[in-house]
């Protein structure tokens, strides 16, 4: 699943006509690269959902064929859900059977995606992860790698509360994890299809009952987050060197 349906408030005036799915980097498209990327890596059954200048992403994926694959459209023009409740909404979409890889629009990369999804192995759910990167927000990790909670590095907010940050791994989220059967059937039980509810706090609120786990890559690759202006040149600039 790709998420394309944000506002890209913070790319504006970029995303005043166009919406962030279809800001180019190196003049191809962030869906295109995505798109690409995954079915390069194997993926054939794609769900997308839109929300902002939706009838552009729509007419978007028309034009290209649907990239050669099986392209499925969810529908947010009424309510943008947020991450979880963008995936609830798709759930009837979703092979309940399958791991689910999903995958933001605005992450730019070259990993290996089937790497990311093989990552699972026998956990609920695995997310791509940096313990380098900076951020104001942590996720963090126990010494078995799973997910114990979050911390805001600005205001020392953490979740649950009161959790000693400092006894654990911090690392980056990547904007992309793949999520297992059992967690996609709890997504379903315990999310509202109609009400925006965000991914991570429903990640540490079910950490408890469920293995949610990181994946750290041991190789180099590149990966940017466009979400904002200066992401975006940093990302424009990397790929007009390699050009």
């Amino acid at each position: 699943m790709i998420f394309a349906a944000g506002l890209g408030s913070r790319l504006r005036p970029i995303t005043d006509r166009c919406p962030k799915a279809l800001v180019e980097v190196h003049g191809i498209p962030m869906l295109d690269r995505v798109a690409d990327n995954l079915v390069s890596h194997g993926f054939d059954r794609i769900v997308i959902n839109v929300h902002h200048h939706a009838d552009m992403v729509i007419e978007h994926i028309g034009r290209h064929a649907g990239y050669g694959k099986e392209i499925i459209v969810s529908d947010e023009r009424d309510l943008l859900l947020d991450t979880c409740g963008g995936i609830r909404k798709a759930i009837e979409y979703i092979d309940p059977r399958k791991p689910l890889l999903v995958h933001n629009a605005d992450i730019l990369t070259d990993i290996n995606l089937s790497d990311v999804y093989d990552s699972l192995g026998g956990a609920d759910a695995s997310l791509l992860c940096n313990d380098e990167r900076k951020t104001s927000r942590h996720l963090l990790f126990d010494s078995r790698n799973r997910l114990q909670g979050w911390l805001n590095d600005k205001n020392g907010a953490t979740r649950p509360e009161g959790i000693m940050a400092d006894a654990y791994r911090k690392s980056a989220f990547g904007g992309i994890h793949v999520i297992g059967p059992r967690l996609l059937s709890a997504i379903r039980d315990k999310v509202s299809p109609n009400l925006p509810a965000p991914i991570i706090p429903f990640y540490i609120d079910m950490c408890g009952q469920f293995n949610i786990t990181s994946f750290v890559p041991r190789y180099q690759y590149q990966w940017y987050d466009i979400g904002d202006i200066s992401k975006l040149e940093q990302a424009r600039s990397y790929y007009r060197e390699q050009k």
